[in-house]
């Protein structure tokens, strides 16, 4: 795997030594992250799974966001193009949400939004861990992403994406 253009070594290494918040620093974090949400109330556009999308919309709205849903790949730059964050859940996949979130998360990329993947299901079949690191490879994490948690255990892109290598079934 060529992890050159990704920093990994570094990655990892800061993954590795990355500094476990006590109870106090996470709910100061916490704090601040609503916070930050209530003042600036952003539109976040979401790519989730069936189970949870009602899930996901009540909770962004509780916190003081205000949720988007879209997995059509016709629809999903127009409505990233306006939204300050993208989530993307690949828990019910088919081939048009794939390509969705493949869009979605370049646009979001190229707008310097906040992206989040959640790999439902990586390792539990070929389709979902081939989509889980593709997406980790494909779409860019935003410079930024590193400042949100520098020194908590929260999601790096080669720890991640070496995380959901090792728990794979064999891929034929």
């Amino acid at each position: 795997m060529n992890t050159s253009s990704t920093g990994s070594s570094s990655t990892t290494r800061e993954f590795a030594s990355a500094k476990i918040l006590t109870q106090e620093e996470q709910k100061i974090m916490l704090g601040t992250c609503l916070d930050n949400v209530r003042k600036t109330t952003p539109l976040v556009h979401n790519i989730t799974n069936y189970v949870t999308v009602n899930d996901v919309a009540n909770i962004l709205l509780a916190c003081g966001a205000s949720p988007i849903m879209s997995d059509e790949p016709e629809d999903v730059e127009d409505i990233t193009s306006i939204c300050g964050g993208l989530n993307i859940n690949i828990g019910t996949l088919h081939r048009t949400s794939i390509d969705g979130m493949y869009r979605a998360g370049a646009k979001a990329a190229s707008l310097g939004h906040k992206i989040l993947l959640d790999p439902v299901g990586a390792g539990a079949s070929h389709l979902r861990t081939s989509t889980a690191v593709g997406l980790m490879e494909k779409i860019p994490r935003s410079p930024s992403s590193a400042e949100i948690f520098p020194k908590s255990k929260h999601w790096h892109l080669e720890a991640e994406r070496q995380r959901v290598l090792t728990q794979t079934l064999p891929i034929k």
